[in-house]
């Protein structure tokens, strides 16, 4: 079963806030639902601001991925969305039935926003919200997709953030070692030495407050590697 994704929210809703040039929203699909995944977008949101000085909206979609291969399309759901925001607040939805294809978003009215292709890992997969690209979407019990909008110069925070997403509560997607393997590759695309530090540094922090914040300690999410 699954949720109608944002696919088509409009360009205004994931604008940088007054006062705040970059500020992006980061929306993150799974079939979980917004109240179980609250301490770890907490955790993540927490995560973000110690280490980026920056609050980017959070938002939680209830939504199951279904396995994909390029080109095909997701369904979409006629139930209403399910959210979760850093802020706190959050709207109801049932859960839905069929999925239909996504729609690609119009370019941002505001030009302030920079539009790239998606990247993907091992069946997690990002990508702007400039259009409907569902790539190399894997179908796992948990399985989700997380599209963000991000400037140019910020491309991999937004990465960092959904990798270390990732770990917080997916731990069992991972076999041993791949922890250490992703937290290499996560600053590949970092231009600096100071941003290579801050996306190691994201995952660390998140990683060591997930265990104290989440329930991703449980038995059924112990972390390996």
């Amino acid at each position: 079963m699954a949720q109608d994704m944002v696919a088509n929210t409009p360009p205004q809703s994931i604008a940088a806030r007054p006062g705040e040039a970059g500020t992006q929203t980061i929306v993150i699909f799974s079939d979980a639902s917004a109240a179980e995944l609250a301490p770890a977008v907490q955790t993540l949101q927490e995560a973000l601001v110690r280490t980026y000085r920056r609050s980017p909206a959070l938002m939680v979609q209830q939504a199951a991925v279904r396995g994909l291969d390029s080109g095909a399309a997701l369904e979409r759901s006629q139930a209403r969305p399910q959210l979760s925001t850093g802020a706190g607040s959050r709207s109801q939805g049932t859960r839905g039935t069929s999925l239909s294809s996504i729609p690609a978003m119009p370019p941002p009215a505001s030009g302030r926003m920079a539009w790239r292709k998606p990247f993907s890992h091992d069946g997690i997969q990002a990508s702007h919200l400039g259009g409907a690209r569902w790539d190399n979407v894997k179908s796992r019990d948990r399985a989700f997709v997380t599209d963000y909008a991000i400037t140019e110069d910020q491309e991999d925070f937004a990465k960092s953030a959904l990798f270390a997403y990732a770990l917080i509560h997916h731990p069992d997607r991972f076999p041993p070692g791949e922890r250490k393997r992703i937290e290499q590759q996560i600053p590949v695309r970092c231009k600096t030495a100071r941003t290579k530090a801050a996306c190691k540094s994201l995952l660390r922090n998140t990683l060591s407050s997930s265990r104290k914040t989440t329930d991703c300690t449980a038995p059924n999410h112990s972390w390996r590697g």
